[in-house]
């Protein structure tokens, strides 16, 4: 509704009587792209904006912030704007924010049309925005006073909806663990904010192997006063909870041979989580060495009342001895230089295996060897 003028003076009167701010704003001003904004109480105000461009998109966040107000002039003063996208973290639109001519747009396609001052029932806070406006994380360039970033703080949730982003990994490597399992990996390094006015942002890595049995772990370095970490695992475009972690480091035991998995570690300090942009991601591959058979691996099958067996080629072999087994013994039926054979089968065969030959001496045979026809 507009507020007629009566009201308007009203209302300045009553802000410059309450508000001990108001003979000299002492908000520090920064800047984000062509945006112009302050922060209170973790909330993001856009000020003004000094671009160029037509069409402007308001990000739904800026360094961990969610962008809750567009104040009075943010647009209207710039004639080069014509249409405004705004994210649904919009909880208030100051009048005279727009000028004339000018549209905005939320994130669901809803015109507004002349712009007023807006207050819509805020929805669930999700726990990550999946707006297609990008999450910026990089730090905000002050034009007045730097302060320290905050560390930004989300609910830890078991899924959480991965945002549209380009992806920046690092290097790719690749390590070979007990067992000849090999894993490939390509990190994405953590940030842990700055806490003091001359501070940068501190780099995390993070690095994976595996062990005896193909599992892989993470282990990153670790992050100062960090309670613990959560473990996501992204499926589809939801990051997933595996599990929590006092330590930095984490053993995941669902990896398959020659597929690829893709973590990220969110860390916990004083019951803060750190942001999906600043925490630790990687994409794992991990790979099982098949080593060359040193006895032969059979497999049997029945057709036409006949069993068929057949094995893998074993190095260096000459040839192959065939066997039936009857009354817990072996008992040769034959040698081939063949890695396939058919044979008929006896009511007392109870499993055949085979046995290889190389050079001059021939492999043994245990009960795992011997197979069983169906």
């Amino acid at each position: 509704m507009k507020l007629k003028k009566a009201a308007v003076a009203a209302l300045a009167m009553m802000t410059m009587l309450l508000s001990p701010c108001a003979a000299a704003s002492a908000e520090t001003t920064y800047i984000c792209g062509n945006l112009l904004y302050t922060v209170k109480d973790n909330s993001i105000t856009i000020t003004a904006y000094n671009g160029k461009d037509s069409e402007v998109t308001v990000p739904n966040m800026i360094a961990g912030d969610p962008v809750n107000v567009i104040a009075e002039g943010a647009f209207a003063q710039n004639e080069n704007v014509i249409k405004v996208n705004l994210p649904d973290t919009i909880m208030t639109i100051e009048e005279g924010a727009f000028g004339a001519g000018q549209t905005a747009v939320f994130a669901d396609n809803s015109a507004k049309g002349d712009i007023k001052p807006v207050k819509p029932t805020p929805a669930p806070t999700p726990v990550i925005s999946t707006d297609p406006a990008p999450v910026i994380s990089a730090d905000p360039t002050p034009i007045t006073a730097v302060t320290p970033d905050p560390v930004p703080t989300y609910p830890t949730e078991q899924t959480i909806s991965e945002p549209d982003r380009t992806q920046t990994t690092g290097s790719v490597s690749t390590t070979t663990g007990s067992g000849g399992y090999t894993v490939t990996y390509a990190p994405e390094p953590a940030y842990y904010p700055a806490t003091t006015v001359t501070e940068k942002k501190v780099k995390l890595k993070i690095s994976a192997r595996t062990d005896s049995k193909g599992n892989v772990i993470l282990e990153w370095d670790k992050v100062k006063k960090a309670d613990k970490y959560t473990v996501y695992i992204l499926s589809g475009r939801k990051w997933s909870k595996v599990g929590d972690t006092e330590r930095n480091s984490f053993t995941f035991k669902g990896a398959q041979s020659g597929k690829t998995c893709k973590f990220m570690v969110r860390y916990h300090i004083g019951g803060q989580t750190s942001g999906v942009d600043d925490s630790f991601r990687i994409t794992v591959e991990v790979q099982k060495e098949h080593s060359k058979p040193t006895k032969p691996i059979v497999t049997a099958s029945v057709k036409n009342g006949k069993v068929t067996l057949s094995w893998d080629t074993v190095p260096n072999a000459q040839k192959y001895a065939v066997y039936r087994v009857s009354d817990g013994k072996l008992r040769k039926v034959t040698t081939t230089t063949e890695t396939f054979l058919q044979i008929k089968p006896k009511p007392t065969d109870s499993g055949y295996a085979v046995k290889a030959c190389i050079n001059g001496r021939w492999t043994s045979v245990s009960t795992e060897d011997i197979v069983t026809a169906k």
